[in-house]
């Protein structure tokens, strides 16, 4: 039976993925025009705009959600270190946990490590040297963002001006060998750049 009633959407992450092979954005294609939309809930203006697009509705109300993130002070930051967190997800974390052991690893060890883990995850680092924020709504004021293309990551940049990105495609996973070098070849324009 079809019905008639006006819906909500409520966006739950990223419209955008980026292929870092390609170097281009994506952004999710609709078969047809969306209808009876009542309200939308979106996470940025750039949303909003790209929803617009694809609904035809009389009289649609489009909400920006505010986020709720907290920015704590990154406890004994070295400023000869970069402050990297990392955008947890329990499917990506056998390639984030091998990052992380790698970037610890890493001679003079210019960075100093913080891992947010999924809201559902269960899986996290096990390393003293790693800050594990676990609290709800609690992001560091780091230099450096690794994601997966997390919806955390229009938050983090809303909030925190001087953050760089560096974020590696579902795809890239495959090949820890090659993503986790050109992060590093990414870390090292961003540790040049700053001076250190």
């Amino acid at each position: 039976m079809c019905t008639t009633e006006n819906r909500i959407i409520v966006q739950h992450g990223q419209l955008e993925y980026k292929s870092e092979e390609e170097g281009d954005i994506y952004m999710p294609d609709f078969s047809s025009k969306l209808t009876n939309i009542q309200t939308v809930y979106a996470i940025n203006e750039e949303s909003i705009r790209y929803f617009r697009t694809f609904i035809i509705s009389p009289s649609i109300q489009f909400i920006l959600v505010k986020s709720k993130l907290n920015i704590l002070k990154w406890p004994n930051a070295s400023i000869n270190c970069l402050q990297i967190l990392i955008i947890g997800h329990e499917y990506e974390f056998i390639f984030q946990n091998e990052l992380i052991t790698y970037l610890l690893k890493h001679p003079n060890r210019p960075y100093q490590v913080a891992f947010k883990p999924h809201p559902q995850q269960t899986s996290i680092p096990d390393l003293k040297e790693v800050w594990v924020i676990t609290e709800p709504n609690q992001i560091p004021d780091g230099n450096v963002v690794v994601s997966y293309g997390s919806s955390l990551d229009h938050e983090i940049k809303s909030m925190l001006e001087d953050v760089t990105f560096v974020v590696y495609g579902l795809n890239e996973k495959r090949d820890p060998v090659d993503t986790i070098t050109r992060i590093e070849r990414d870390l090292r324009k961003i540790l040049s750049k700053n001076g250190s």
